[in-house]
């Protein structure tokens, strides 16, 4: 007799743009990018004869989420968690727990990872979760419960054994990433997806990875993928843009790397690669200014690439030192240089509320962006996510707004240091976005620079979004300015000092 298989549902909670945006970013700049991590954690569900089904609650209402899931009548849950679906998540576990008595679910995400048994104790609902890499751990999961077991001894997992939780060992990062079945793309519909503005220009859009984890030390971010860089091999990262292109008809990547050029060998083997296998698609990557030279970017280019997302956070010394960037303005002002001068799109990313900065520093960073010319560009808010050096120090950097986990997020005005108020934050992203995309210049260049009938909708989509809700507050606001101060000092959103 074989092993038994169990019907397994991979899910995000369903969620709105009004969680994760402000109001004048949610058509603008919210979006759906196609689950690689679900896709990931089905694929190998399936390599153990497990059925796998992804539910993206991107699309879906709670209710019809919950009703979904129930007619699948999974014997296991998995149900992705971060800071923003805090709440989400663990109301999706109780319902289903409700209507699933016999199922086990299990919690998984950049949030479990961190607090561990924190999250298990604030949902009695589940029984498991999964911490860091799911892949290896989920199938386990999935295996024990085909058998009828427990998961005492299943690395990488924290479980609920009647009243007590079992902290397990902690699992390995996954060394050969060319072990893991490619990502079950055929689970979603990739024309579902519509990206954030100014980061994709062709649909149907499909997301990668060439490599996980991080050797960098920034302050703000999570290593999800562990502090050592762990790299795909070229050969078998070609085929799967292959297999992406001719079976599911994606004309565009993204891929999610960290650091895309971290190794320049691997980058020019994938260019010889994909040239071999005649693979034309478009792609868009992340990486530092200080991993790339001339030769990978001729090669980025002839092989696809039209957009390379930079960090530059920001524009004052003391302040990247702080973030601990590991970048001088220098550095980030010629990487850009040369990503231009290959013929290659810039997206540059900037933070304000770095510890120490004051609102001049904040202005500093928006001059010194606008010296880039950058092809496009955007300001988060520094938020502290658990599991970095930021939140392990928060007290000693700022104040964070009450409520529990579901404040933190990149869209939402969460943190200040002592050194601003959240005021002067939002008064100094307001200006960044006036100076930076409602100009002229920036317009001009981006109607030269189409792509695609697909950029074009993206532009006036774009467009309409600024005429009918951004620029109204801001008449509202500039007239408010004028009646409080006549000589001018107002601007948008605040007072400049």
């Amino acid at each position: 007799m074989g092993k038994r298989t169990i019907t397994a549902v991979v899910l995000i909670p369903a969620w709105t743009h009004e969680e994760s945006h402000p109001t004048a970013l949610r058509k603008l700049g919210a979006g759906f990018w196609p689950p690689l991590a679900l896709m990931y954690l089905a694929g190998r569900l399936r390599a153990d004869g497990h059925r796998a089904v992804i539910i993206d609650g991107g699309f879906y209402t709670h209710e019809a989420l919950i009703r979904e899931v129930v007619s699948c009548n999974p014997e296991l849950v998995g149900v992705y968690s971060n800071t923003v679906l805090w709440n989400n998540s663990r109301q999706t576990a109780k319902d289903l727990r409700a209507l699933l008595p016999q199922a086990h679910i299990t919690f998984g995400g950049p949030l479990p990872s961190v607090i561990k048994e924190e999250h298990l104790a604030e949902c009695r609902a589940a029984d498991s979760l999964v911490i860091n890499e799911g892949e290896e751990t989920l199938a386990d999961i999935a295996n024990r419960l085909a058998e009828g077991e427990t998961l005492e001894g299943v690395a990488g997992t924290v479980w609920r054994n009647g009243e007590d939780l079992v902290r397990e060992a902690d699992r390995p990062y996954i060394e050969d990433l060319d072990s893991l079945p490619f990502p079950a793309r055929d689970l979603i519909n990739h024309a579902d997806y519509i990206p954030p503005i100014g980061l994709y220009t062709k649909r149907p859009l499909a997301t990668m990875l060439t490599s996980r984890g991080c050797h960098h030390k920034c302050i703000y971010c999570y290593k999800w993928g562990g502090d050592v860089i762990r790299f795909r091999d070229p050969v078998p990262v070609a085929e799967e843009m292959e297999i992406a292109v001719k079976q599911f008809g994606v004309k565009e990547i993204r891929f999610w790397d960290d650091t895309f050029t971290a190794r320049k060998d691997r980058v020019l083997q994938l260019a010889e690669e994909v040239a071999k296998r005649k693979v034309k698609v478009d792609f868009s990557i992340a990486t530092r200014a200080d991993c790339i030279d001339r030769e990978v970017l001729k090669a980025l280019k002839q092989m696809g690439c039209y957009n390379i997302m930079i960090g530059v956070e920001s524009g004052v010394p003391k302040n990247l030192k702080t973030l601990k960037k590991g970048e001088t303005r220098e550095t980030i002002r010629k990487g850009v240089a040369m990503v231009h001068e290959a013929g290659i799109r810039t997206f540059l990313t900037s933070m304000f509320g770095v510890p120490g900065e004051t609102y001049e520093d904040g202005l500093e960073t928006i001059r010194f962006v606008k010296s880039l010319k950058g092809d496009a560009s955007h300001f988060f808010t520094l938020s502290p996510f658990p599991g970095t050096e930021l939140y392990e120090n928060l007290d000693k950097h700022g104040k964070v707004v009450p409520g529990d986990y579901s404040v933190l997020g990149m869209h939402t005005l969460c943190f200040a240091p002592h050194s601003l108020t959240f005021d002067e934050i939002e008064s100094l992203r307001r200006k960044a976005f006036l100076t930076t995309t409602i100009i002229p210049s920036f317009i001009i260049k981006r109607i030269l620079r189409l792509r695609s009938w697909e950029e074009v909708k993206i532009l006036l989509r774009a467009g309409s979004t600024i005429f009918l809700a951004l620029v109204p507050q801001m008449m509202k606001s500039l007239v408010r300015g004028r009646k409080r101060n006549k000589s001018s000092e107002v601007e948008f959103g605040g007072k400049i000092s």
